[in-house]
């Protein structure tokens, strides 16, 4: 308890990365009772004051929430910010068409950024991709 009420005094003096984690703490339980309301108030404290980790769980609760415009403007501003878990997820969006138009030049784009960091389900999907493109070139061959 003592560790949290540390974080807890930097998080109000204004540091990020430590709102961002006493927005999980709460969000998860851990360390303090589970208080989802709390967890957003300091999770999304964190994302305006420039964490990428903040931003991205601020868009994943804003899909929750089923506020598609408010979850892309998040997840972007974290995958600009290098985040790669965000990079690889933006991918996806634009692969898919989830919360923007589907884009497969941008989705490769975001891919690609995840993968250089080491994102192995980003280079999947690149590989796949790839692949599928390949493969129904070889079909219409035939």
């Amino acid at each position: 308890m003592d560790d949290f009420k540390k974080l807890l005094k930097a998080a109000e003096n204004g540091n990020a990365d430590a709102q961002c984690t006493v927005g999980k703490c709460y969000y998860y339980g851990e360390g303090v009772v589970e208080d989802i309301q709390e967890a957003v108030k300091w999770l999304k404290r964190a994302a305006e004051n420039g964490s990428a980790d903040a931003q991205y769980c601020a868009s994943v609760l804003y899909i929750l929430a089923k506020e598609p415009l408010k979850a892309l403007g998040w997840l972007i501003k974290s995958a600009e910010q290098g985040y790669e878990e965000a990079q690889f997820h933006l991918g996806n969006c634009y692969f898919n068409g989830d919360l923007t138009k589907k884009n497969l030049e941008r989705a490769l784009y975001w891919w690609k950024k995840a993968a250089q960091q080491g994102n192995e389900r980003a280079l999947d999907s690149i590989g796949l991709w790839y692949l599928g493109k390949s493969y129904i070139k070889e079909e219409s061959l035939n």
